[in-house]
């Protein structure tokens, strides 16, 4: 598989998958003020609505392997101008049982049809070999569909090597939004975001999954190595690791068009709604939805909006 898919299919496990389908239930208390930020640089944008309202925008990623406690200076006096935090999903509204529920709706499939109908037997050999390898049951994994069964092992190598969904940007803004009573509002939901994997093409869905396989070794490597492209705030790079594959891979079209250019679209249309009340947001989404012409920025300055870069690498 060419090698840019591979790296985009980490990336969007990254910052579309992590957050999304972690069951949150209780948020821990944290300070009520962000810690200084001295050295991360990540992408922030500053725009203003043409009736008025403005948003601050900044990528994010879900999850890190060490609590990040370190947005900026940009980022911060973004955070201290806001009245209200946006998010791609507000997760403490989800109970494990929620989550349990969405996930059994979107990601099982009907008997009597199992993985093994769904996928090749060259495709299901190496499931069992990675299954066999990690301790894990193959009846844990019969009734989901593949892409579930992708996000199933993503995940799993990610926590494995030391990586958490509660570590993640959103994570911390969200919690401590609520820990100060600032007013929280989500551009999307957990169901709409399952849907999306849900109505991936069937050969997609096995190519994702077997593309997990074969690289459970450098998930860790790469997903370190995109986490510094975000605290950098190197624009064009993460324009390129998302953007790449498209121009390599032309049939990945749908994909981009399901996963990013669509979703992209509905989030500067809701932004654009928001603002409406002159109030000013903040708001965290996944990185991958801000670059580009097609990102959010972009989108919400065809719409009539000033909108300038304010934070990221020279």
């Amino acid at each position: 598989m060419n090698l840019r898919f591979r790296w985009m299919v980490r990336l969007v496990s990254l910052l579309l998958a992590a957050g999304m389908l972690a069951c949150a239930s209780s948020l821990p208390p944290v300070p009520l003020e962000l810690p200084p930020l001295v050295e991360t640089t990540p992408l922030v944008w500053r725009g203003t609505a043409p009736g008025g309202g403005a948003a601050y925008l900044m990528g994010s990623v879900h999850m890190t392997r060490t609590t990040i406690d370190d947005f900026g200076t940009v980022a911060n006096a973004a955070w201290r101008d806001s009245e209200e935090l946006v998010v791609e999903v507000d997760v403490s509204l989800l109970s494990p049982q929620d989550m349990a529920a969405l996930t059994l709706r979107y990601g099982s499939l009907r008997p009597p049809r199992t993985l093994r109908d769904e996928i090749s037997d060259q495709s299901w050999q190496q499931l069992s070999a990675y299954l066999a390898s990690r301790g894990i049951a193959e009846e844990s994994v019969t009734g989901w569909k593949p892409w579930f069964v992708y996000f199933v092992v993503v995940q799993h190598e990610l926590a494995r090597a030391g990586f958490k969904t509660e570590q993640g940007v959103d994570r911390v803004f969200l919690e401590t939004a609520i820990a100060a009573g600032i007013p929280i509002a989500a551009l999307e939901t957990a169901a709409s975001q399952l849907q999306i994997f849900d109505n991936l093409p069937d050969s997609l869905e096995e190519l994702l999954l077997q593309d997990s396989l074969r690289r459970v070794d450098e998930f860790s490597r790469e997903v370190d190595a995109l986490i510094g492209a975000w605290r950098g705030g190197g624009e064009e790079e993460l324009r390129a690791l998302v953007f790449q594959p498209l121009v390599d891979v032309p049939e990945l079209e749908v994909f981009y068009d399901l996963v990013f250019f669509q979703r992209n679209r509905q989030m500067a249309g809701r932004l654009h709604q928001l603002a409406k009340d002159g109030k000013t947001r903040f708001v965290v989404v996944g990185a991958g939805h801000m670059v580009g012409e097609q990102g959010i920025p972009a989108l919400l300055a065809e719409r009539g909006w000033q909108v300038d870069r304010v934070g990221g690498a020279p």
